[in-house]
């Protein structure tokens, strides 16, 4: 099973469940800054992102190495999507795509993308998230540790 995962998102700044949040830091290790070929969309509490060919379409985010992915992934999994990753009714869905690392290196990882742009949602180039919980969209990347 892959053993890498790329975040983008609110796994990132620190805004997930709690839960989720500890689990992360606890089962998995940072390998570092990379970006995806996709669209950013701001839904709100949360972005999103719709896997794209696209040269000129990157989104940002972090990659990590799952310690345990058959421990770790059935979890986030329930937390992207209840509806179950693999399928399409829901609005997430757990994908592999390659990750370019800013090192130059690529790597195969999971990442949770849309399976569809929800109504009201917008295309943002970077997503962040604030001290109070809320985010602010077209800041500059700077992901807790």
């Amino acid at each position: 099973m892959n053993r890498y995962l790329f975040v983008y998102g609110t796994l990132i700044w620190g805004r997930a469940d709690p839960g989720i949040q500890s689990r992360v830091k606890l089962g998995c290790s940072r390998v570092g800054r990379g970006s995806v070929r996709g669209r950013l969309y701001d839904l709100g509490a949360y972005p999103g992102v719709i896997l794209s060919g696209g040269k000129g379409d990157r989104v940002r985010g972090v990659l990590l190495r799952l310690r345990s992915p058959s421990a770790l992934l059935p979890l986030l999994d329930h937390y992207e999507e209840p509806l179950g990753v693999a399928s399409r009714r829901g609005l997430f869905g757990r994908r592999l795509v390659e990750v370019r690392l800013d090192s130059g290196r690529r790597v195969e990882a999971w990442v949770y993308g849309l399976n569809r742009v929800s109504r009201g949602a917008r295309r943002v180039e970077v997503w962040s998230a604030d001290d109070e919980g809320t985010h602010r969209p077209n800041q500059a990347m700077q992901p807790s540790s």
